[in-house]
């Protein structure tokens, strides 16, 4: 039988540590982007800061010793690269808008578009895109994910798809067959009842749901409503949660719960293995964090994890999201220009193979699926990003999602209150966006 993934152990820059960096990410903000930079403007260079969040000291060879070094050649820009960790990123990044001293270039969290343009920190990109030969060479669903009121704001560097992952050694022992995995939440159901009806051994509930100290819940929900055909808004931005959409995928959800196929008591705590990992669950719905967690924790049953396809809920069509960190411009800039060459120059087919591999991520790209660096990384997981539709941009969404986390942890704990958990999620959200 086959296997998505080798035998041979992952290195662990070829697989995207986005679940702890996107909980940083998301539950905290950058370092500061220093003085805007300075140019001639008239195309034939000057200086500009590039600000990068997170990465290895291998990154930060490439980029000061090839990437900027090439740059300058092409250009005559001189460019200095700031660092910044995760977990100080996004209040630094708008501390630094405020003060007009954030770099020219600066990499963005996931969901950071829509709040850092809301604030006038990010310079709109329409024209430049409109002209970007390369723009065909993207997933356009990464790059959906940097528009926002009708603008592109930011391109996308890199991502963690999410799919369904299994452990194969374990639905071999339900009697499952890893080579033919779930395409529709009813096959994914079905197939957690065998597991949990054969009584493997180890496994306390059959799938994880991606519980955990962050957003996990509030991820999982939002596969599901988008795989139901739901949204967060209408057209005139009141929250939808409650809709049929709505009820249908959290229903699906918590009917997991209510049925003993899922655990609440199954919480990732952020150190140790995870469920899939430890083998407490067979299958989950996750990013490409889980398998780095098996490199890190039991590195023997990394050729057992198995990648499915995104799933095909109500809404007819498979449906996942992703994780995607992206570039942008600072709207103080003093060179918009140069400062595009330099995006242009970072997202080239061959600087970001580069850059992908260093950060440990998925390539935004669709010509890099056949990437030297993807060699041990699961096909389901690249082979899904074609399928990524982005959450709704919001401003808010910073104050949003825990909401809506909250809310989830407040479901599969009571799974046939469903309708009333959304009506009071749409009256929370209204609340905060004011509508």
């Amino acid at each position: 039988m086959s296997r998505s993934i080798s035998g041979t152990p992952l290195a662990r820059r070829t697989v995207l540590g986005a679940g702890a960096a996107s909980a940083a990410a998301f539950l905290a903000a950058c370092s500061s982007g220093g003085n805007g930079g300075s140019s001639s403007g008239n195309g034939e260079g000057g200086e500009l800061k590039l600000l990068l969040i997170g990465g290895s000291p291998e990154l930060d060879t490439f980029v000061n010793e090839t990437l900027l070094p090439e740059f300058a050649d092409s250009s005559g820009y001189t460019v200095t690269l700031e660092k910044v960790d995760w977990g100080s990123a996004f209040q630094q990044v708008t501390t630094a808008a405020g003060t007009g001293t954030l770099a020219d270039v600066l990499l963005i969290g996931g969901i950071w578009t829509a709040p850092l343009a809301d604030r006038g920190a990010l310079l709109a990109l329409d024209d430049h895109v409109a002209s970007w030969g390369d723009l065909d060479s993207f997933y356009p669903g990464m790059i959906e994910d940097g528009a926002f009121d009708g603008s592109q704001y930011a391109l996308p560097l890199y991502s963690d798809t999410r799919t369904t992952l299994y452990r194969a050694d374990l639905l071999e022992q339900a009697g499952a067959d890893p080579s033919s995995l779930p395409r529709t939440w009813e096959e994914f159901r079905s197939l957690a009842e065998q597991i949990q009806a054969a009584r493997v051994e180890g496994v306390t509930a059959a799938v994880d749901w991606g519980q955990d100290q962050s957003i996990g819940l509030q991820q999982t929900f939002a596969q599901l409503l988008l795989q139901a055909g739901g949204t967060y808004y209408d057209e005139s931005g009141k929250a939808q949660f409650s809709s049929e959409p709505g009820v249908l995928a959290l229903e699906y959800l918590t009917g997991f719960y209510r049925d003993g196929l899922a655990d609440v008591n199954m919480q990732d705590q952020g150190t140790g293995p995870r469920a899939l990992v430890a083998g407490q669950a067979a299958m989950t719905y996750t990013g490409t964090f889980t398998v780095r967690n098996a490199v890190d924790n039991a590195p023997e049953i990394v050729e057992q994890l198995v990648a499915g396809p995104p799933l095909i809920g109500p809404s007819g069509s498979p449906v996942t999201s992703a994780w995607i960190n992206k570039l942008g411009i600072a709207a103080s800039t003093d060179d918009p220009d140069g400062s595009w060459q330099l995006v242009e120059h970072m997202l080239s087919r061959a600087n970001v193979e580069q850059l992908d591999a260093l950060f440990g991520g998925l390539p935004a790209r669709s010509d890099l699926t056949d990437a030297e660096y993807l060699t041990d990384t699961p096909p389901g997981f690249i082979e899904a990003a074609e399928h990524i539709v982005p959450q709704p941009a919001h401003p808010n969404m910073l104050q949003i999602a825990p909401e809506i986390n909250t809310a989830m942890q407040d479901a599969i704990r009571n799974p046939d209150d469903v309708e009333r958990v959304l009506a009071d999620l749409d009256a929370t959200i209204d609340e905060i966006n004011g509508v």
